[in-house]
């Protein structure tokens, strides 16, 4: 059996998040990276403020994947970068695939681009799927705008501190619930999509490098990766 990055449900002949969305979630990581920093009493404002990033990431990430389906988990790892003007995601294992959304379009291509996604975007940056997340990216107002969209609950615990967003109105595909957590302080390095049926998806995040070198490795990776893809 191949595994792609797809979502099942566990009706027979139906695939959960067919096509774009299932891989999408994939991206989600791109809200977790920038400046360390705060208190570990912080709001919920402040939390945003500081995990909006001011220049270029890289970060290193593992995703394990639970589905009832599968007797084993599935498991992938790459490279997430995170731009002033886009997201990148270059997955290394187990098949080598390059993801990447810019205010115009999204693009989602295998190594050898004998398999390319293309979407033109309506509004910047617009992905349903990953809109909230994206606002902690472009949005000004993005505490605001989060809080519209989900039921939200910050803690700080052991050492730690875990943010878990329930969205107010949920796709059928969408989590049930979404939860961030990190060292008090300090950036993200897990993130937990849980799923009405049981099935969950585990995130672990390792910054890799930061402004002139993760621009450097970008501008390497998209000149070398991204062939067929128009700015």
């Amino acid at each position: 059996m191949r595994l792609r990055a797809l979502r099942m449900t566990r009706r027979p002949g139906k695939m959960r998040s067919c096509g774009l969305v299932g891989w999408l979630w994939r991206l989600l990581p791109v809200v977790l990276f920038s400046s360390a920093g705060h208190a570990a009493n912080e709001t919920l404002e402040t939390l945003l403020t500081r995990l909006q990033f001011q220049q270029t990431q890289r970060i290193a990430y593992r995703e394990t994947r639970h589905m009832q389906l599968l007797s084993q988990p599935w498991q992938a790892t790459g490279d997430l970068y995170i731009a002033l003007d886009r997201l990148v995601i270059l997955q290394q294992e187990p098949q080598r695939t390059l993801t990447v959304i810019t205010a115009t379009h999204l693009q989602h291509s295998s190594a050898q681009h004998d398999n390319i996604t293309r979407l033109a975007l309506q509004q910047p940056f617009d992905v349903p799927v990953l809109k909230p997340f994206l606002l902690l990216l472009y949005d000004s107002d993005a505490a605001g705008q989060l809080e519209r969209a989900y039921r939200t609950e910050l803690r700080h615990t052991g050492g730690r501190w875990q943010l878990q967003l329930l969205p107010v109105e949920r796709a059928e595909d969408q989590p049930s619930a979404m939860t961030l957590s990190g060292t008090s302080g300090l950036q993200p390095d897990t993130l937990l999509l849980q799923f009405a049926d049981g099935d969950f998806t585990e995130w672990r995040f390792t910054a890799v490098s930061t402004g002139g070198e993760a621009e450097a490795a970008l501008e390497a990776l998209l000149a070398t990766d991204a062939a067929g893809f128009d700015e």
